[in-house]
């Protein structure tokens, strides 16, 4: 998927998704929330599509607890990916 094939934003969102550092809390939980924003998500859509519980997204929306970062490349490729579809 060429990053330029996304729309309304999602193009420099993916960038940044495949340039991020996922050991970085911060970068993480920002990138989560702008792409969960990007989507017109709320916390139970966000949650559904990429099941998981709602309080686990609030919990990463709010920063209270993280992903692991072994996976937190995964789910921002999940949300890019499905920006695409948008």
């Amino acid at each position: 998927m060429e990053g330029d094939d996304l729309r309304e934003g999602g193009g420099e969102y993916y960038r940044d998704v495949k340039k991020a550092d996922t050991y970085d809390d911060a970068l993480f939980a920002s990138l989560f929330n702008r792409g969960v924003k990007l989507l017109g998500f709320n916390n139970a859509e966000a949650a559904d599509f990429l099941g998981v519980s709602r309080t686990t997204v609030t919990l990463w929306r709010s920063c209270k607890n993280l992903a692991h970062p072994l996976i937190r490349k995964s789910i921002l490729v999940l949300l890019a990916l499905k920006l695409a579809e948008h």
